[in-house]
């Protein structure tokens, strides 16, 4: 066991089958029905009454809780309009088809049309269809000589978050945006729909937020409580300013069929039965959203089990607790396995069996509108948690299907791949979730690379706090949909409520094991081995640019490989340790220079590049806003190209390896043997 002693191996081998045994099906599935039960959007009274609920539960359990609250700019909607003026006017239905097989989708909270932070407007004009809306995308329309100037553009779902959309065609001149579901992504053509099937049916909505930053977008950097410093939403960058709306492939299809113009390119054919052209013409709309410009709070639910002996070292787990409707599957599952985590802990603790490390279990609120909540804690608490964090698990969307993977710093493979493979598979008898992790890598159980979009940014992006979030996914087409209901989950995502058990399970057995920890279980060697793997990639792609082709990247290959040797050399040294005859004080400057590795590898203050995001080895693809980039910096000026920027971040880069190289190789001289 990888950081323990013989002895204290044994001990948590004990905890963690008691952990199996406790993790209970009947108890998540009570939290679940109890928080998915109505809409709960970020700011409503429904949403205060789920705090309540979580917060009752975790004190009932014994754990010491607190409500951290926040006041941000939350405005909800009064109105939101879309009406055919040409070539036949009418009003289109702004909402999901109430179904009786999804009881939520009934409810009078229930939540319209709307996209979170979506510009009040109202404008009218041609539609010209946009494909994906990516900067590709427009461009091509610009060689097909058709302009978005005074156009509402028509883009479909799908490769890039809402929002970039929305900002990308807005610089071209595009007065107002409608976002629709195509089939193709995620109704009919990937499987029945529901409530035959798992997929999105034809009134299907999407609603989500367009706030392209983190956190409260009036008050960046600062924390949202009384009287902190705002700028208006109008100057803030990270929010589009044209309106916009999202509609179900059923208003999709009436507006694509009346679109003319040239026949789109065969890449850009949705899954609509006809061929889908860009326009303009004939058809004209108008599009009106009004919304309320109110300042709301928001209430983040955090629970502890102080540790026994290093009460200043904390693990910390989180998922939010706001739903753009009732969330069964996003993020009412993260939540439930937050919670029965806590429940396993707590019981665990009082029975005597207090974890040595301080346990956080936390619920993040308004993530939905740009992780707001969580960004705000972090925000407040940034130097507690750059002294204290020792590692962060997000639980963000745990049971939407049998599919089981995993994302997160590399730093956590060992470990992870360890604890997965004591956790018996809910789909197949006398299978791990190791075994069936493995089967779908093709053989080898590997994080997946991180990006954006869920609410280990604060820690992991921003802090540089160690991160693994995991989950069972699948076909599912509710995704911020009036139909992601309790009935879906026990009909698709998670019939018997085994995966939610499942998750819970691995949850507290990871924050156990690196509760109680003699050396924390962080092995750099899968971390170096990617970060080599991404210098080597970065110079092969400079060297294609004409302009950054002279650029060398040797120092910074060497310092690659220097951090490599130093990782592996910690490894084999934490492995070959006689726990018994390591000291208090020896563990404690081992585990305080490993828990500075990732810290020192984020953009020191004071450097506005990446401004929130400040890690330098992982990042999110601006173009994307959720897909991941190895060293982010150098992956930037590499593909706009710059050579002095470029020349900066290999300097940086290289120098902040040297300083993670030296905390390995500090915690490696504590075990290094007498005479070696």
């Amino acid at each position: 066991m990888y950081g323990f002693g013989a002895d204290s191996a044994k001990r948590q081998q004990e905890i963690e089958q008691r952990v199996a045994a406790l993790a209970q099906t009947e108890k998540v599935a009570e939290f679940s029905r109890a928080l998915a039960a109505r809409p709960h959007v970020a700011g409503t009274e429904p949403q205060a009454r789920t705090r309540d609920y979580v917060v009752e539960q975790m004190r009932e359990w014994g754990l010491t809780t607190s409500v951290a609250e926040y006041e941000v700019y939350l405005p909800h909607p009064t109105a939101v309009v879309l009406d055919r003026l040409t070539p036949a006017p009418k009003r289109f239905t702004l909402q999901e088809r109430p179904l009786p097989e999804a009881s939520g989708s009934a409810d009078p909270q229930q939540w319209p049309a709307w996209l979170g932070y979506a510009a009040a407007g109202d404008v009218e004009g041609e539609i010209v269809y946009v494909n994906y809306a990516r900067e590709e995308d427009l461009d091509q329309l610009q060689e097909l000589g058709i302009k978005l100037e005074g156009k509402i553009a028509l883009a479909r779902y799908g490769e890039l978050f809402r929002g970039i959309k929305v900002l990308n065609v807005q610089r071209r001149g595009a007065i107002g945006c409608i976002l629709f579901c195509d089939p193709a992504e995620d109704g009919y053509f990937r499987g029945d729909v529901y409530p035959d099937g798992p997929m999105r049916p034809a009134s299907g909505l999407q609603r989500g937020s367009l706030n392209t930053g983190a956190g409260d977008p009036t008050a960046p950097g600062r924390v949202s409580v009384a009287g902190v410093e705002r700028i208006s939403p109008a100057e803030a960058t990270a929010l589009p300013q044209i309106p916009s709306v999202p509609v179900a492939y059923a208003a999709a299809e009436e507006l694509l069929r009346d679109l003319h113009g040239a026949e789109v390119p065969q890449a850009w054919q949705g899954g609509l039965p006809f061929r889908y052209h860009v326009g303009p013409g004939p058809l004209r709309v108008r599009l009106k959203v009004e919304h309320d410009g109110g300042y709301r709070k928001i209430w983040n639910t955090l629970a502890r089990i102080e540790g026994s002996s290093h009460p200043d070292e904390w693990i910390l787990v989180g998922g939010h607790r706001d739903a753009w409707c009732c969330g069964a599957v996003d993020n009412v599952s993260g939540v439930v396995s937050v919670m029965e985590a806590a429940r396993i802990c707590a019981e665990l603790a009082r029975a005597g069996q207090r974890p040595k490390r301080t346990l956080i279990f936390a619920t993040w609120d308004a993530e939905e509108w740009g992780l707001i909540g969580s960004t705000e804690w972090v925000e407040q608490e940034r130097e507690a948690l750059r002294e204290k964090a020792v590692a962060y698990i997000n639980q963000d969307v745990v049971a939407a299907g049998p599919d089981f993977g995993t994302a997160g710093s590399p730093s956590l493979t060992t470990l992870v791949r360890d604890v997965a493979g004591i956790i018996p598979s809910p789909d197949k008898a006398e299978r791990t979730l190791a075994d069936v992790w493995a089967e779908r890598q093709d053989g080898k159980a590997n994080l997946g690379r991180p990006g954006g979009g869920s609410d280990h940014e604060g820690f992991f992006l921003h802090l540089g706090v160690p991160f693994v979030g995991f989950g069972f996914g699948g076909r599912c087409g509710t995704y911020h949909s009036a139909y992601d209901t309790t009935e879906w989950m026990e009909r698709f995502g998670d019939p018997e409520y085994r995966r939610h058990r499942a998750a819970a399970a691995l949850t507290a057995s990871l924050v156990l094991r690196l509760a109680n920890a003699d050396a924390l279980p962080f092995d750099y060697v899968p971390y170096a081995e990617l970060v080599e793997e991404a210098v080597a990639e970065s110079a092969g792609r400079a060297a294609k640019d004409a302009s950054l082709k002279d650029i060398s990247f040797a120092s910074l290959a060497d310092a690659a490989q220097a951090f490599h040797e130093a990782a592996t050399v910690l490894t084999d040294n934490v492995r070959a340790a006689d726990w018994d005859s390591v000291s208090q004080e020896q563990r404690g400057v081992i585990n305080a220079a490993v828990r500075d590795v990732e810290r020192s590898l984020t953009r020191p203050a004071g450097d506005r590049e990446g401004a929130f995001r400040r890690n330098l080895v992982f990042g999110v693809d601006p173009r994307s806003g959720y897909g991941g980039w190895t060293l982010p910096g150098v992956t930037g000026a590499i593909v706009s190209p710059d050579e002095a920027r470029l020349r900066s971040e290999l300097t940086l880069l290289e120098e902040r390896l040297g300083v993670a190289t030296a905390c390995l190789r500090r915690a490696a001289e504590v075990l290094t043997p007498t005479g070696a």
